[in-house]
């Protein structure tokens, strides 16, 4: 599904933030160049699936992720409404971070349009951006702003929900500093059954670093029309596989090792 008219003007309506920042954080985001690995990628990343839980807690507890998370539940504990929630730019960060959407914390605008609307309709804000990427649809239908205002978010299952969520995002993300990209397989791998499209792959940052640089698609094609990237894409790769845990899982070490030079004692 292509990216309408009146969708893109929606987007752009949404945040005070040029157009072109935008679009790029929607279709053309790719994860930045990694640095030198430290540790065999391949083998950190077996590493963070076998003792995963123990490092989030460990995580969680950190003085900088704790007050993060303190500040988020002593937010939404206070808040009365979604914008007033929203307002508060760590509570944002951490709310969209733990759903998968945190790169879109500095778009309040377009967060608060498309949580807000309802998902039951299939003209929604919500649906057409669940189009490009599920998280979308998947939080609005989770915590229903629409109907409910903050009453499911600030049920104490979610809070902690959430907050789980967000110190493993960290944690995922720490593990960037001595093997790079490891962060992105995690997530790739909990995701990869969702993009069932090009454009939720194109839409899904996560899902376009990984992809190209597997398959070696340069960054230049972020210039082609949406269109063009699209079906690049579908030529690239059988995107029904994807909900296959073994090929997602060879897709991953295939990119970890093009990302890191190639170098893998397990490649």
């Amino acid at each position: 599904m292509k990216i309408s008219s009146s969708l893109a003007s929606t987007l752009f309506a949404s945040s005070s933030s040029s157009s072109s920042s935008l679009i790029s954080t929607i279709v053309s985001a790719r994860s930045g160049t990694a640095q030198a690995a430290q540790r065999d990628p391949v083998l950190t990343l077996r590493d963070a699936e076998k003792n995963g839980t123990k490092y989030v807690v460990a995580k969680s507890k950190e003085p900088q992720i704790k007050r993060e998370l303190d500040a988020f539940e002593k937010r939404l504990k206070s808040a009365k409404t979604v914008d007033e929630f929203l307002k508060d730019p760590i509570a944002t960060k951490v709310f969209l971070t733990a759903n998968g959407l945190g790169d879109f914390a500095g778009y309040k605008g377009l967060v608060s349009k498309t949580l807000k609307s309802d998902s039951a309709d299939p003209d929604s804000l919500a649906v057409k951006m669940g189009d490009q990427r599920s998280a979308w649809l998947e939080t609005a239908q989770t915590y229903d702003f629409h109907n409910q205002g903050l009453t499911v978010l600030k049920q104490a299952f979610n809070i902690a929900s959430i907050k789980d969520a967000y110190a493993e995002v960290k944690w995922r993300e720490s593990l960037d500093a001595s093997a790079p990209g490891v962060s992105n397989a995690l997530t790739f791998k909990d995701r990869a059954a969702s993009l069932d499209s090009a454009y939720k792959i194109l839409g899904d940052p996560v899902g376009r670093e990984v992809i190209m640089t597997a398959y070696g698609l340069p960054d230049q094609i972020a210039y082609q029309t949406l269109l063009s990237q699209a079906t690049l894409i579908e030529r690239t790769i059988d995107i029904s596989k994807l909900k296959s845990p073994e090929f997602v899982d060879k897709l991953v070490k295939r990119y970890l090792v093009a990302l890191n030079g190639g170098t893998s004692i397990t490649a």
